[in-house]
């Protein structure tokens, strides 16, 4: 399983360097960007979403993984409190960005791709329903980091019932409540959606790292937050699902959720929120690229202690 982990990381690379060269040949322009990540997250993400619950059993098995979704209210909970702690001496500008990187992971187009990978489509199922409550938190309280107030209610619950993966996950859970088979041409359709993932998922991130200033990679303050955001998080997270005995699947992804690169998402909207934009694009640059080493190493730990 070594060698199968190292060539999907090997296969990343390859995926990430590519995005990275065609946009710094200007094949992929900065509108050509947003239309891909568009794409990604409304039509491909939800495809996949959908088939990672078809055919992972009913009702007794749904209540068997819901567990996760508590689980992922503690982690956000977590997250905030690491960050508050080990961020507090940073420049108030710089702060709020490492706070929100760490509560906001890449999980939509590294962390799905990789549970899959590593632990199959049940792992996909368990990650849709983790994003459950991850993505209304980083919704409110996330943006509420940044703009120094939580969003409301209202537009909290509006993002939540428009957003495709969210429709796309309730869909997923009634396909399993009903056993309800879709007819083979629309299977057939996801299927070939969701087999794009991995691929659209990296060539993104390559054009998000194809900006990085090498010059400014060993700034103190970027790589203190990479080992709280690949180190200490995930080991905190590993450290709770073994004192509640959590079930070794849903600890693993919950763990590799948890040990995932900061979010695009970052550096997207530092200047929006007037922070500091070179810091943004730093944390997310540098933490994707680390994470090519750390994601294997949290894997070989989970298999160590669970036996995966």
């Amino acid at each position: 399983m070594l060698t199968e982990i190292l060539k999907l990381e090997f296969i990343m690379a390859m995926l990430i360097a590519v995005g990275a060269v065609m946009k710094t040949r200007g094949k992929i322009t900065d509108e050509g960007q947003a239309c891909l990540t568009n794409i990604v997250i409304d039509v491909i993400i939800p495809c996949n979403i959908i088939m990672s619950f078809i055919g992972q059993g009913n009702l007794d098995k749904l209540m068997e993984s819901l567990p996760i979704i508590g689980l992922s209210a503690l982690m956000m909970f977590l997250s905030v409190v690491i960050g508050k702690i080990c961020f507090r001496r940073m420049d108030p500008e710089i702060r709020k960005l490492a706070e929100y990187g760490l509560v906001n992971s890449n999980a939509l187009f590294i962390g799905l791709p990789v549970v899959l990978s590593l632990f199959g489509n049940e792992a996909g199922m368990l990650q849709s329903l983790y994003m459950i409550f991850v993505r209304s938190f980083v919704w409110s309280y996330g943006l509420g980091i940044l703009a120094g107030k939580g969003s409301s209610l209202q537009e909290t619950l509006k993002k939540n019932l428009t957003n495709h993966c969210m429709l796309a996950a309730a869909v997923g859970i009634l396909l399993m409540l009903t056993g309800f088979e879709l007819p083979e041409v629309l299977t057939r359709t996801f299927s070939y959606f969701s087999s794009c993932l991995m691929a659209m998922s990296m060539l993104l991130i390559g054009c998000v790292l194809s900006g990085l200033d090498i010059g400014h990679v060993f700034r103190a303050d970027v790589w203190w937050f990479n080992l709280v955001r690949l180190i200490a998080a995930p080991a905190a997270a590993l450290a709770v699902c073994l004192l509640l005995r959590t079930r070794p699947l849903i600890a693993a992804v919950v763990v590799i959720m948890m040990a995932m690169p900061s979010a695009s998402m970052t550096a997207v909207l530092a200047p929006r929120y007037h922070c500091n934009q070179q810091y943004g694009g730093l944390v997310v640059a540098t933490s994707t690229i680390m994470s090519i080493v750390t994601i294997p190493v949290w894997y070989l730990v989970l298999r160590l202690i669970y036996g995966l």
